[in-house]
């Protein structure tokens, strides 16, 4: 199921055409991916990602992951060169913008800044880049935090 975030009302199918398989994703990926889903599925949407940072990382560090989270979701929407789309929570689909997402925050935080900004400017024009990246990677790095908890957690099974 396809749906945009709700920013803009302008139809638009470019950034919901499907790249992947949620399963395939790398836990950043599919946390980002579910994240992004949750947080544009209205109030109660936000409040799973909340409860998810809280959880996580405990509600100090939690509540300023909300927070990164949010203003770099925020900054996207509102400075992208058109609506940016979703798939639903519980489809397997990973949409274009999706994954694009999902990439962007992989790359600020594994050292790939250029190529982060690359990625970002597929959604964004230039004159936000920088600022941008930087929310980027402030949430990637969250994140990458959470991420690397559920890969050790993996390997203990």
């Amino acid at each position: 199921m396809m749906m945009d975030t709700g920013i803009d009302n302008r139809q638009s199918v470019t950034g919901s055409v499907v790249v992947g398989d949620i399963r395939a994703l790398s836990p950043m990926q599919f946390v980002t991916v579910s994240l992004f889903r949750d947080w544009f599925d209205g109030q109660a949407g936000r409040d799973r990602v909340g409860d998810f940072f809280d959880s996580a990382l405990g509600p100090d560090l939690g509540q300023a992951a909300t927070e990164n989270w949010a203003t770099f979701v925020t900054a996207l929407v509102d400075h992208a060169r058109r609506p940016v789309m979703r798939h639903g929570a519980d489809c397997r689909c990973v949409g274009a913008d999706e994954a694009v997402v999902a990439h962007i925050l992989t790359a600020a935080v594994t050292a790939d800044r250029e190529d982060a900004m690359l990625l970002l400017s597929l959604l964004v024009p230039g004159e936000v880049l920088l600022v941008l990246i930087q929310y980027a990677e402030r949430a990637g790095r969250d994140i990458w935090q959470i991420s690397r908890q559920i890969n050790a957690a993996r390997k203990l099974h």
